[in-house]
């Protein structure tokens, strides 16, 4: 199966033959999971784009603009809260292929999720950085446990 965005193969599980060479293989290697790097990057895109239509705002009391899910941690970030609720619905209606890789394969990709999370609010938290910008301070606001779910 391939990605309709951007046609990379999604949701594709290595040979038997391959898994069993990367568990015998040295400590030093490290093996890239392109696939689940393929899912992080469409993760990111869907955390940065996804917006909520006028009467489902209404109806779960936010009045939040565009970009939900950045507006959700940026709140997230300034409450100091290390959990984002994602709804499984929204990512369907986003990209109902993305919600199927994840859904079957969900402890493989959890990894690569919680670093798209971390990595948006990053980003967040530059938006509330300090007048002098010295990275250390941000860093320590940062929660070490950022994770979508």
């Amino acid at each position: 199966a391939e990605c309709s965005v951007c046609r990379a193969a999604v949701g594709l599980e290595p040979p038997f033959f391959a898994r069993r060479e990367m568990q015998t293989a040295t400590e030093n290697v490290v093996v890239r999971d392109a696939t689940a790097e393929h899912v992080e990057l469409e993760f990111r895109r869907f955390l940065e784009t996804f917006e909520v239509a006028n009467e489902d705002r209404e109806l779960d009391g936010s009045q939040r603009p565009s970009a939900y899910y950045m507006a959700e941690i940026a709140h997230m970030v300034t409450e100091d809260r290390k959990t984002l609720h994602v709804n499984f619905c929204h990512l369907e209606q986003h990209h109902m292929e993305l919600a199927h890789t994840i859904q079957e394969n969900y402890y493989r990709y959890l990894p690569y999720l919680c670093a798209t999370v971390e990595f948006c609010a990053s980003t967040a938290l530059a938006a509330f950085a300090t007048p002098a910008g010295d990275p250390s301070q941000r860093a320590t606001m940062l929660p070490s446990s950022t994770c979508a779910r």
